[in-house]
């Protein structure tokens, strides 16, 4: 597997201009990485590090593990394919003050509550895409997790 292969990896799902904006690059440099057009240099390597906790050496060689495991208050992230799940570092999530605070409600309030608030969001999304206010790739991404809110509101 090249290096662009296991950028294409680390990036799994998420698209490539967000990828890009996550390290601080342009989506057409991310596309000439993952088709061997070009190879990522030093400083693009330490942000996909820093901000994904991808080991370097795998990302240079593809010996090793992936990420670099850091277990951090029971958050987990999925190895792209692979079912695997490792410890987020602090530079796994791009996640704002205001959603963790939701996400620790989420947690608190107990899962029948939880469920009021699982169903309002997959209406919401569920408007936006039928109003055509989404792209494509986020279409599909959000339709997955519409499939699993819906699953957790009936519970």
């Amino acid at each position: 597997m090249s290096i662009g292969s296991r950028i294409k990896q680390i990036r799994g799902k998420v698209s490539r201009e967000d990828f890009a904006r996550k390290i601080g690059a342009d989506k057409s440099t991310i596309q000439r990485y993952e088709n061997e057009d070009n190879i990522p240099k030093g400083d693009i390597l330490r942000r996909i590090h820093e901000r994904f906790g991808v080991d370097l050496n795998w990302l240079l060689t593809g010996r090793g593990e992936p990420y670099t495991i850091k277990e951090e208050s029971g958050s987990f992230l999925k190895e792209p394919g692979s079912g695997k799940y490792y410890g987020i570092t602090k530079y796994n999530m791009d996640i704002t003050k205001e959603e963790q605070a939701l996400i620790n409600t989420l947690r608190k309030i107990g899962p029948e509550y939880a469920r009021m608030f699982y169903f309002a969001a997959a209406e919401k999304a569920r408007f936006l895409i039928e109003d055509g206010k989404l792209e494509k790739e986020n279409k599909q991404e959000l339709s997955k997790d519409l499939d699993t809110l819906a699953t957790a509101s009936i519970k």
